[in-house]
């Protein structure tokens, strides 16, 4: 039997999609339950919906004025965004490192609703971040573990689901994710002020690394008292190291976010990998926390609770992590957390809505018209992700 490559089956699925574009094919998926919102009610809650698949539409005048490989440092291009019979002129960039496409495939987007007009918003939300997820094939990591985060207590992006189109081509199905910008902050932190520093493998709570955070909001001077939490770090002993972390941050937080994390065997976050997240610093109450960013490679493997980067043999433990589990205080205060956190999947019933997102994306990979992953396959690693929460409680 004659063997299809990836690029003709994108082809044939791209031709698919440009004929739905002109005649209109029916899916099921896109725009479910989006016109019983009221989406100006809330703070953009509208957008972060468990039983709505919002419809978009972008026209952009010259798509090749993108740029054809990652480039953080690009300028946004102009483009309407179409939502709910209303357009509006935006600035769109094209967003990710190693979830980067050209707009030839499957993008993600990031969307600046301020961009030419500084009072312009989508029903109040002024910045819109559209993931791809052609790194998480059952397209449920990120659903389920914003809601298993948020129900911990553990700051964290909301989330919900969006059909894109470009030009009338439908592109398929994203991951909307709050943006990690001012309005989430004060909505996490109750107050304006405060600060948002992004972190990654080369930005740690250790001297030679804190001035590798990326601050996104708040001033610069917040990279001093991380400076002055590292000495305090450096200073202590293991027996005093919980009262150390009561001091500075919120420990009850940042301990359901390890172990949450790990649970859930993200091996590309903090605790495992010193990967995807971000450290919010609350001015009013002089402490830090963490938060999650980009958990799509969760729930499908099994990490250890206190060495969670066994498995990926890249020894790149957090910092605070590591600390904690080196204290016998503070890892006895973990390894409570992390059976509250069993308790909480069971409670908050994360299986039930894995099956309930599972069964309203059933026709999705129809609409995915540009994603290489086939239907078969999308729909296996869904059964999978689904057996792996049910497993969450029975973790060791």
């Amino acid at each position: 039997m004659a063997m299809v490559s990836a690029g003709v089956t994108l082809r044939v699925r791209a031709w698919i999609g440009a004929l739905c574009g002109v005649a209109g094919c029916a899916s099921p998926v896109c725009g479910a339950g989006q016109s019983a919102l009221n989406p100006s009610f809330g703070d953009g809650e509208f957008l972060y919906q468990d039983d709505v698949v919002l419809e978009f539409g972008i026209e952009l005048g010259d798509p090749d004025a993108l740029p054809t490989e990652p480039d953080p440092d690009a300028d946004d291009v102009p483009a309407t965004l179409s939502f709910d019979g209303q357009a509006y002129e935006v600035g769109l960039s094209l967003k990710g490192t190693t979830s980067w496409e050209p707009i030839s495939r499957k993008p993600a987007f990031k969307i600046d609703m301020h961009e030419y007009d500084r009072e312009q918003t989508l029903f109040g939300v002024r910045r819109l971040t559209f993931n791809n997820m052609v790194q998480d094939v059952s397209q449920l990591s990120e659903h389920l573990a914003v809601r298993l985060f948020a129900a911990a207590g553990v700051p964290s992006p909301r989330q919900g689901y969006a059909c894109l189109s470009i030009n009338g081509e439908r592109l398929g199905l994203y991951s909307v994710v709050e943006t990690p910008d001012e309005q989430l902050l004060e909505r996490i932190l109750g107050e304006t002020g405060g600060a948002l520093l992004e972190g990654d493998q080369v930005a740690d709570l250790m001297d030679r690394h804190v001035f590798r955070f990326d601050v996104e909001e708040g001033d610069e001077a917040v990279l001093d008292l991380l400076r002055a939490f590292v000495e305090e770090l450096d200073a202590t002993a293991p027996e005093a190291y919980l009262e150390l972390l009561d001091r500075w941050t919120d420990r009850e937080a940042l301990l359901a976010y390890w172990a949450a994390d790990i649970l859930i065997g993200n091996y590309d976050g903090y605790a495992s990998y010193i990967h995807n997240y971000f450290v919010i610093w609350s001015e009013s109450e002089q402490r830090l926390t963490m938060m999650p960013w980009g958990v799509d490679r969760a729930f499908s493997r099994t990490l250890d609770p206190h060495v969670p980067d066994e498995l990926t043999e890249r020894g790149r433990m957090g910092r605070l992590f590591r600390d904690c589990v080196a204290s016998a205080p503070c890892r006895a205060a973990y390894d409570k957390k992390r059976a509250e956190i069993q308790e909480l999947v069971v409670e908050m019933d994360l299986a039930g809505l894995a099956d309930d997102a599972r069964e309203r994306l059933r026709s999705s990979p129809e609409i995915d018209l540009r994603n290489e992953v086939g239907a078969l396959e999308t729909r296996a690693v869904r059964r999978r992700v689904v057996r792996y929460v049910r497993d969450i409680p029975e973790q060791e």
